[in-house]
């Protein structure tokens, strides 16, 4: 039959690199140019399992003819197997010599012990090998149920799931008589949600899980109802062999996580220093008006907004939406509150209300090109403001108390001559600070 190379760095819970066989799994580890192989039956051989120092070689359905091989670099290379005492159980209280051929029938829950001598290239060589032997088929699981620990006592940060059925357990001896337990590796998998693009997505979870006394923890319990499905997969999927598998009842989360989902009225005149021009600003001149939404992964969630000034709270609400705007500078904390009768979970924001400014230009040309056409402030953080402007003989020709908003040259629609003008004005910052300020202010036509 045709030899099938399997290479393997392997590592708990971790498999880099296989190739599985149609028929039968002829696995090869590499011994300084020697190769141990399974020539007959289903098998895995693992170098050194677990960084142990243990060739493990794991079958299926081990029967009498079936063989474990070691491939010998050169004709002249002699071996000697031998099998660990106590029935062939256990290893660490000596052996007993088993066969000098290259080929034996291996048997389950059995260490054994190959030397390799004689020389190689011209060179003397020896080599010895720890090798153990598990029968996969003997270990598989059965499981009627899983149990999810009650609400009250976890869900929230970690659920607890117990599993009713039977997990054989399968070890292996060093040659000093140390027993390891070889990880299951069992996957579970179950579907949760992911916050992405400001929503909920479902998305499927995959977990490799070692349960210890049939029990094992999720340190991210699902975040909607779900039913589990629990395989003996990593093995059987080696081995070419079918996994078992358990689908579980619908488990009820109640896990909850609420995400702040917030949208910034936009301005887009350019007098306005660091303007909110994005709906996602939450750092920017005021009056900065902010709509909340609570968007919660559990419908029985209730909300709760705290609104934090410089640390101190001003203020709550419970609904799930809300709009708020802010009129004063400094640093605020929006803080979300959800919680259902088991759990509770927190998300905050920050938003940052600029400190107040504003100064007038000394000119603009108001002859249509759209460059400088309006007398206009420039400001920040401004919450109100009044200005009027006077022609040279004091007659107030305009006046406005939108900051956004200028003069644009004309009196009742018609445009004045070219010149000074003198304006007086008046605003407060966000900060609380007043401004008054007077001036003149030089109209240029110009050309277009």
């Amino acid at each position: 039959m045709n030899n099938f190379f399997l290479m393997f760095d392997f590592k708990r819970n971790q498999r880099l690199s296989i190739i599985i066989p149609m028929l039968f799994l002829a696995c090869f580890v590499p011994v300084s140019g020697q190769q141990l192989i399974v020539s007959k039956g289903k098998g895995v051989v693992y170098p050194n399992f677990e960084k142990k120092q243990v060739e493990m070689v794991m079958m299926y359905d081990i029967q009498n003819d079936h063989q474990l091989e070691v491939l010998l670099q050169e004709d002249s290379l002699t071996v000697e197997w031998s099998v660990y005492a106590d029935n062939l159980l256990q290893a660490g209280s000596g052996t007993r010599f088993l066969s000098n051929q290259k080929i034996i029938n291996p048997v389950d829950m059995t260490g054994y012990k190959l030397r390799i001598n004689g020389t190689v290239n011209g060179s003397a060589y020896n080599k010895t090998m720890h090798i153990w032997v598990i029968d996969y088929k003997k270990y598989q699981i059965k499981i009627n149920n899983l149990i999810p620990e009650p609400p009250a006592v976890s869900g929230c940060k970690e659920l607890k799931i117990s599993i009713d059925g039977e997990i054989p357990a399968m070890e292996y001896y060093l040659p000093g008589g140390q027993k390891y337990s070889i990880p299951r590796n069992l996957t579970l998998q179950y579907t949760s949600l992911e916050w992405s693009n400001d929503t909920w997505k479902d998305v499927k979870v995959s977990k490799t899980i070692n349960p210890v006394q049939n029990e094992f923890k999720l340190d991210d319990p699902p975040l909607t109802d779900t039913g589990f499905e629990l395989t003996d997969a990593f093995y059987a999927s080696e081995l070419n062999v079918p996994a078992v598998s358990f689908n579980s009842s619908i488990y009820y989360a109640i896990r909850v996580i609420t995400k702040i989902k917030s949208e910034t009225s936009i301005r887009e005149e350019k007098n306005e220093g660091n303007r909110p021009s994005m709906p996602t600003t939450l750092d920017g001149s005021a009056p900065l008006e902010v709509n909340f939404d609570a968007i919660s992964n559990n419908a029985t969630a209730f909300q709760r907004w705290d609104i934090y000034y410089n640390n101190e709270l001003f203020l709550n609400r419970t609904d799930q939406s809300h709009r708020y705007t802010f009129n004063k500078s400094g640093t605020y904390k929006v803080k979300l509150i959800a919680e259902n009768a088991y759990c509770t979970f927190t998300d905050s924001i920050t938003v940052k209300v600029s400190e107040s400014g504003i100064y007038a230009p000394n000119v603009f040309t108001p002859n249509g090109d759209d460059v400088n056409d309006e007398f206009r402030f420039a400001f920040k953080s401004i919450v109100s403001f009044q200005c009027a402007v006077f022609n040279r003989s004091g007659k107030q020709i305009y006046s406005w108390t939108d900051p956004l908003k200028g003069w644009d040259g004309t009196y009742n629609g018609v445009p004045v001559p070219e010149g000074a003008y003198f304006f007086v004005a008046s605003a407060k910052g966000a900060d609380g600070k007043e401004y008054n300020l007077k001036g003149d202010i030089n109209l240029l036509r110009g050309k277009k």
